[in-house]
């Protein structure tokens, strides 16, 4: 038995229950119990540490440091795309960032994350010389107010309304490997193995690529992920990550090529 949280008809939920039934003749059938009570980002984690439910398995986002707390399956979820983030702005400053070519020119805006982010260390890491860190409601006024200059969102939201004189910029964007990992307590470590083996049969024969069409490729083609200026960042927090990761760090590329013209 499994436990999980996070809508039921959600990208990562379905991914899941993809991967168990692509091991169903080699390891058995299963049962998923769903979670229904909320719970943030910290309570999922803690309760994931503490094995407070049976091989309760969670999408997570982080580093080295994170991972090696928990046993995860080092397949990413959303095949990277996750770390493809789209420039959002102020509708005023479309010149400003029409003439902008190196990343060098970039790195000196002020920029706003959210608060706790994961991705506020890359961008500094990567020479982001101003990083503010809000609430996810008030990025929007951030930018309407122009006390920050841009925001980088994920694909996942980038369509998410952030208030009036908020766009998405049409030609710039940054990409970093931001791998998002099933993961669960150390004592899970089998049904972990289950879900990665059943991962890399289910991208091997396509069915990975067909769900994430089902949920993302319109979006993707709508915000033109294929034809923009992309600006490649160092995540130096994912070193020391399992070494299986690596044969799959580049399937979002992979993916973008082959199914958008």
């Amino acid at each position: 038995m499994l436990h999980s949280t996070g809508r039921l008809k959600s990208y990562s939920h379905q991914l899941l229950l993809l991967a168990l039934e692509k091991t169903v003749d080699t390891h058995g059938t299963f049962s998923m119990n769903y979670i229904e009570y909320p719970m943030n980002d910290s309570r999922r984690k803690i309760e994931a540490l503490k094995n407070t439910y049976p091989n309760f398995i969670l999408p997570m986002i982080g580093g080295e440091s994170t991972f090696k707390q928990f046993a995860y399956a080092p397949f990413p979820i959303d095949l990277g795309l996750l770390g493809y983030r789209f420039l959002i702005r102020h509708k005023d400053d479309s010149l400003k960032y029409s003439n902008i070519t190196t990343l060098e020119q970039l790195i000196n805006r002020k920029v706003v994350q959210g608060e706790g982010w994961f991705d506020s260390n890359i961008l500094r890491a990567n020479g982001f010389k101003s990083v503010s860190e809000v609430p996810t409601q008030s990025i929007g006024n951030m930018i309407h107010f122009k006390r920050a200059d841009v925001y980088f969102s994920s694909f996942v939201d980038v369509d998410k309304p952030r208030g009036e004189g908020v766009v998405v910029d049409d030609n710039l964007m940054v990409y970093y490997l931001s791998p998002r990992f099933f993961s669960s307590s150390k004592e899970n470590k089998a049904a972990i193995e289950r879900i990665y083996t059943g991962l890399t049969i289910a991208f091997e024969d396509g069915s990975i690529e067909k769900l994430m069409d089902e949920f993302f490729l319109g979006k993707l083609k709508q915000y033109r992920i294929k034809n923009r200026k992309v600006f490649e960042l160092n995540n130096k927090y994912i070193e020391g990550l399992d070494a299986r990761y690596q044969h799959w760090s580049g399937v979002s590329k992979q993916y973008i090529e082959s199914r958008i013209k």
